[in-house]
């Protein structure tokens, strides 16, 4: 059987479980040589970069989107949110869209939108000023 329901509703499935970006036990990648704009297609992944760093325009991701940015450099890369209403550190709720932000070398930071103007941040390694 390729697929069992249990009665309780619970799903088993034999083979692999994808969707429109892969399998869904894996996130998928985007690797980038240079500065990376975010695009919608960017949701549920992790977008590397090695130079140039990263921009969040407005209005590109939605309610509930999440993306991984991921420093696969050992200089730091900076970090333009200043399109949108609010960036907040979850670290201490301050709204730092308007600040200078960089992620150290090897660093990661992961975003969750409410909404495509109002982002959370969680990062290891980040500075802000």
């Amino acid at each position: 059987d390729a697929l069992t329901l249990s009665s309780t509703q619970n799903a088993t499935f034999a083979g692999s479980v994808s969707d429109s970006k892969g399998d869904v036990r894996s996130i998928p990648q985007s690797y980038n040589t240079s500065a990376r704009t975010l695009v919608a297609a960017d949701n549920g992944k992790v977008v590397t970069v090695t130079s140039g760093g990263w921009v969040i325009p407005a209005s590109v991701m939605a309610q509930g989107n999440v993306v991984t940015l991921l420093n696969g450099d050992g200089s730091a890369q900076a970090l333009d949110a200043s399109a949108l209403n609010a960036l907040y550190n979850v670290a201490d709720g301050a709204n730092i869209k308007a600040s200078t932000i960089s992620l150290d070398g090897a660093s990661m930071a992961t975003i969750w939108f409410s909404s495509g103007t109002v982002g959370y941040i969680q990062a290891s390694n980040m500075t802000v000023s």
